[in-house]
């Protein structure tokens, strides 16, 4: 087994075919078949089953694969830092947040400071909190926050433990009420009751591990009749300035940041409490640019206090 032979399988694994596979390492097809055969003669296990659909893997073959992706990130950082004679930063970054303007904001801080890095290196994604997890456990990406309301959190930290995940509190908080800079709701006082003609927005996929969808929906919501649901922070800020009877409960965020979007955040009483976890594979080791990412998250949250 070598790390050739690995590459190899994990790109059979994401095309399902070795005939694409074969093209996209450009190889011809019989080679590539011996190749994985071999691998798997060595292994003694069968990594791939045909179906219907093409090549899949066998509950066997995910495990390798999962494990083998791993290593081969590993590695790719291992040789950007060291090749060409001396150290370099590693650029290297995969992974997936939830939907907040503290940790983008963080991200495009590290970029501007750090204009070398190549962006084709990266890969920043906002998703729900299930998604972020699956991006993780398939070996598409090496990091993950995930947020969860906090009384979930014993379900979530069960599904880590499940998958051998490790994890670091990022950020536990009450939710703030954000609306648009023009919108009449922006002079509320903190203890003035709310319009009852006023529109929630709310990320319509909040997920919790071994709970039904539509239980987490009812205990997370409140009971406002009139909703709207979201899936982008973009979406989130041309709703919010389009409507201004319409606010949201969101993640706490610097006043500057907020400001350029159009947007202001007003304290209002709130019982939710919600925490970002970092998650990763255990053993797993953080690039340059990662730490420089997280030390930003930490001087962006002492900035809102």
């Amino acid at each position: 087994m070598n790390l050739l032979q690995l590459k190899y399988a994990v790109e059979v694994e994401r095309t399902g075919s070795v005939t694409r596979a074969a093209e996209n390492l450009f190889m011809g097809q019989p080679n590539l078949s011996r190749s994985i055969k071999e691998l798997e003669d060595s292994l003694g296990m069968v990594i791939f089953r045909r179906t219907a659909k093409g090549l899949t893997p066998t509950s066997e073959g995910e495990e390798f694969l999962t494990e083998a992706k791993s290593l081969l990130a590993q590695f790719d950082d291992f040789e950007e830092r060291y090749s060409g004679g001396g150290v370099k930063v590693s650029s290297r970054m995969n992974i997936s947040v939830p939907r907040a303007d503290y940790i983008t904001e963080a991200f495009t801080r590290v970029m501007r400071e750090a204009p070398s890095v190549p962006a084709c290196a990266l890969n920043f994604r906002e998703t729900n909190s299930m998604r972020a997890i699956n991006n993780l456990v398939e070996g598409n990406y090496t990091l993950a926050i995930v947020r969860y309301y906090l009384e979930f959190e014993p379900q979530y930290l069960a599904m880590l433990a499940d998958r051998e995940l490790g994890y670091e509190e990022i950020f536990t908080y009450h939710p703030v009420f954000v609306v648009g800079e023009n919108s009449p709701l922006a002079g509320l006082s903190e203890d003035e009751p709310l319009p009852d003609d006023i529109i929630e927005l709310a990320y319509g996929d909040p997920y919790a591990p071994g709970l039904p969808f539509a239980q987490t929906r009812r205990t997370v919501f409140t009971d406002r009749p009139r909703r709207i649901f979201v899936y982008s922070r973009a979406s989130r800020n041309d709703v919010l300035r389009a409507l201004p009877n319409s606010f949201i409960w969101d993640t706490p965020a610097p006043a500057d940041v907020l400001a350029r979007q159009g947007l202001v955040a007003l304290k209002r009483p709130n019982p939710r409490q919600y925490r970002d976890l970092l998650i990763y594979r255990r053993g797993y080791h953080r690039s340059g640019v990662e730490q420089a990412f997280f030390a930003e998250l930490d001087r962006i949250k002492g900035e809102m206090g």
